[in-house]
């Protein structure tokens, strides 16, 4: 939790009370998050020492492919060009100009801004915040036991930390446990002769709990047949992928890079193909076919709440899907398990140097036996990917109290 910075005279170390930063977006700019930890000043030699600074800088690198040349762009920021917070701990005094050897900490607290692009590190790419602690000395005529006179308070007698700065996504950013969390979210993503297949997801919103093998959470795909002829149905195969695609907003450049990345992915089993629903004194010997009229006549007679569930999906997409209209449709409906997340993915963001957002990459080949060639389906759902560190991030606020400037150990 601490780096230091030694030379002959004092040692420097910094430690911040924590590593990681949540900020809460669309604050209008005013700051109620802060970061506090100490410094520790080790003199060894008597010197003329002002003041400690401590201050949130950032180093920005932005690399793509142009033709067959690789560009890059990297830029740092400090409380000098950007608005990047700094705090100044006074050390010595007019009364005691020259700090004896011994051992000080000095507390701090800096407030951090709520504007701030969250820390991103991806393929090469990255914005990456860190703290910085610098001694500002001034020379004496005291001697050799004094520091040489530093040219700016950045050179030579400052220490760095790392700082990770996460913006908490803003449906979360007061309550994570709102209602629409766990409303179900609908794609049509085929409709063509007569064929039309809808892609369920429980949530928009997914996190690697969410899509652990154990979870409730699965892809329910509805296919919807417009034919008076029997259809077998078959899926031949299935793939789900989670993709993250990170769009860099670089000025003067007329096409911005991006880059597109796979955080979960999966060819997943047929996890459960909805039978028909019968009624309790008949076993479940029917075609695996059902229509929007047995649905709504029998719904008092199902034998399996599985079948109740298919036939609830059945009928709240009625509308959109034209059900009701044709009498002659035939329904399947298929579950499939959400692929996993492999990596920890970035929240969906929108800031001025780059944005962030998540898809559900799905493909599908379905056979039916009316059709000599299959269906092939390929399509982007937008989802919006939640890290795990979201659910825990209210615990992690920072609490607001004083503190004192100083303190002296030796």
């Amino acid at each position: 939790m601490f780096k230091n910075y030694t030379n002959s005279n004092f040692s420097l170390t910094l430690v911040p009370d924590q590593s990681t930063v949540y900020l809460e977006p669309k604050k209008n700019g005013v700051s109620r998050t802060v970061i506090k930890g100490y410094v520790k000043l080790d003199v060894k030699i008597p010197a003329e020492i002002i003041d400690i600074s401590v201050s949130l800088n950032l180093k920005k690198q932005v690399q793509w492919l142009n033709l067959s040349r690789i560009e890059r762009i990297t830029s740092e920021k400090n409380y000098k060009n950007s608005d990047l917070p700094i705090t100044t701990i006074p050390v010595n005094s007019a009364s005691q100009p020259i700090v004896p050897s011994g051992s000080y900490v000095y507390s701090f607290e800096l407030w951090v801004p709520e504007n701030l692009e969250p820390s991103v590190n991806s393929h090469k790419n990255f914005l990456n915040y860190y703290l910085q602690a610098s001694v500002r000395s001034s020379s004496s005529k005291s001697g050799p036991y004094i520091l040489s006179k530093l040219k700016s308070a950045f050179q030579e007698s400052s220490v760095t930390k790392p700082i990770i700065i996460r913006l908490v996504p803003d449906e979360f950013s007061h309550d994570y446990t709102k209602a629409f969390y766990q409303q179900p979210t609908r794609y049509n993503i085929y409709n063509s002769d007569g064929v039309k297949v809808t892609l369920q997801l429980p949530s928009q919103y997914l996190s690697k709990n969410s899509c652990s093998p154990s979870s409730p959470f699965k892809a329910t795909l509805l296919v919807s047949i417009d034919s008076k002829d029997q259809i077998d149905l078959k899926i031949k195969s299935a793939e789900l992928s989670l993709t993250q695609k990170v769009i860099f907003n670089i000025p003067g450049v007329e096409k911005s890079p991006s880059l597109q990345s796979v955080f979960g992915h999966s060819k997943p089993t047929l996890v459960q193909k909805f039978l028909p629903f019968a009624l309790k004194s008949q076993p479940n010997t029917q075609t695996e076919t059902v229509t929007n009229d047995q649905c709504a006549l029998n719904t008092p007679s199902y034998d399996s709440p599985k079948s109740d569930l298919f036939c609830e999906f059945i009928s709240e997409n009625a509308a959109s899907l034209d059900l009701y209209n044709n009498p002659n449709a035939q329904n399947f409906s298929f579950t499939f398990s959400l692929p996993d997340f492999e990596s920890e993915p970035i929240p969906s963001v929108e800031t001025p140097s780059f944005n962030i957002s998540h898809y559900l990459t799905s493909s599908f080949a379905i056979s039916l036996s009316n059709s000599p060639k299959p269906i092939l389906i390929a399509t982007n759902s937008k989802i919006f990917a939640i890290p795990s560190w979201t659910q825990d991030y209210k615990y992690c606020l920072p609490l607001y109290e004083n503190s004192s400037q100083d303190a002296i150990l030796a």
